[in-house]
């Protein structure tokens, strides 16, 4: 396959980000995952904020997506919890096709990874 690419595309994968507070979020998308020799898998979520007029601090843009992971190992499925209690859902089996497009209230806080700053979810609340 031959890719066709801009050039000019800046290397920065910087998108924004908002400013910490507590938003609305909306599951975009989720998929199963697991690290090269580890035994359990975990879910790899991205979020988008459902409000589309929150700004990016500095920018005044769009914000990018908010990316967690929750684990699927059996004693340490806190933080799914607290997402599916979020979610409104009942703790026990569910499906992720489901849940794509349902919207939770989260605390958003700021991490930074090799000099970029972005949004991570500090608390999931019930809305």
């Amino acid at each position: 396959m031959r890719v066709t690419v801009n050039p000019e595309a800046q290397a920065s994968g910087d998108f924004g980000y908002a400013a910490p507070g507590e938003y609305t979020l909306r599951i975009k998308n989720v998929e199963s995952r697991q690290k090269v020799g580890s035994a359990f898998a975990y879910l790899h979520w991205e979020y988008e904020f459902a409000d589309p007029n929150v700004q990016a601090v500095e920018t005044g843009k769009k914000v990018g997506s908010v990316f967690d992971n929750t684990s699927l190992k059996p004693d340490a499925q806190f933080s799914l919890r607290n997402l599916c209690e979020a979610l409104g859902l009942t703790w026990g089996d569910f499906d992720t096709d489901k849940i794509v497009g349902k919207e939770f209230r989260a605390k958003i806080g700021l991490r930074e990874y090799d000099g970029v700053i972005s949004n991570e979810v500090k608390k999931y609340t019930k809305a």
